[in-house]
């Protein structure tokens, strides 16, 4: 997870499509989605650096809260 939003992150933001893998169909994107993919990411490390110091603190980032800032991408497959 916190691999697929570090790709996320750093993908160049002027693409505008990419080819699905097996069918080679073009997939537009339908937003920005970079900056929520940097703050899941933040956020990720943020989450492994509280576990790996075993620290339980109620203010840490929950997996949940993680993965709904990167929820709201919706990449649309154009239909030929």
């Amino acid at each position: 997870s916190i691999t697929l939003f570090y790709y996320l992150k750093n993908i160049d933001i002027s693409k505008s499509y990419w080819l699905a893998p097996g069918s080679n169909r073009f997939v537009y994107k339908s937003g920005s989605f970079q900056s929520k993919a940097t703050i899941a990411y933040n956020n990720a490390l943020e989450a492994i650096s509280y576990e790996d110091n075993n620290i339980r603190d109620i203010n840490a980032p929950s997996m949940l809260a993680i993965l709904s800032s990167a929820k709201s991408v919706t990449i649309k497959p154009l239909v030929v």
